[in-house]
């Protein structure tokens, strides 16, 4: 018996917990979401939209902290499953359990995330999350058509209309890039007349080490 098919029975108690709206989700069982194999992962999304939104919302939270407790522990597959969830906080949350993953395929969702998720808070998450990989380019871990890729959504934004928390956030991720016209835009904020507009400049500084 192969360990995803010991796992399976295990799991589908798990999952039986999640739907239960009559007791609250053990604690003790979240450590099964880390490191999903195929077929449990595919058992998940097939009950994902019956999980009360509170739920998932507080799922999240509680792997967050997990993961941040214990470092062997990997959520990326509920957490990329989440990214497409219909609520914005979920999807905040999806990307914040994401990273610290170095997975150049969760650019282009993350990108389509800051131009187009409906929520602003998503979108400045996404921006924000968009920051490790300029700074993965510009140590080259990942190929330089990506990161002008990146860079190219990042300044559409900190040029653009979008809210100032969106832009701010973009404007800090691009404190890691090398990209020539980049000191100019932090300058700018650093003159802005309002604090946070000068909080973001003095992060993007710090990253830039200029």
């Amino acid at each position: 018996m192969s360990q995803s098919e010991r796992r399976s029975p295990i799991f589908k108690s798990v999952l039986d917990a999640l739907l239960n709206q009559e007791k609250p989700f053990p604690p003790i069982f979240l450590n099964s979401f880390s490191d999903l194999d195929p077929t449990s992962i595919t058992a998940l999304k097939n009950i994902w939209s019956r999980v009360p939104l509170a739920r998932r919302q507080t799922l999240l939270e509680d792997l967050e902290s997990l993961s941040d407790a214990d470092s062997l522990t990997s959520f990326d597959e509920i957490a990329r499953l989440a990214l497409k969830d219909e609520d914005a906080k979920v999807r905040i949350l999806a990307m914040r359990l994401l990273w610290d993953v170095q997975d150049r395929k969760l650019v282009p969702t993350f990108i389509g995330m800051l131009e187009n998720d409906p929520d602003f808070e998503a979108r400045a998450t996404a921006a924000s999350a968009l920051g490790n990989y300029v700074y993965f380019g510009e140590i080259e871990e990942i190929p330089g058509t990506l990161l002008t890729s990146i860079e190219n959504s990042l300044l559409r934004v900190v040029t653009g209309k979008d809210k100032e928390l969106v832009r701010r956030r973009a404007l800090e991720s691009l404190g890691f890039s090398s990209r020539p016209e980049v000191p100019a835009f932090i300058r700018n904020a650093y003159n802005h007349t309002q604090p946070e507009g000068i909080e973001s400049s003095l992060f993007a500084m710090g990253r830039s080490a200029d």
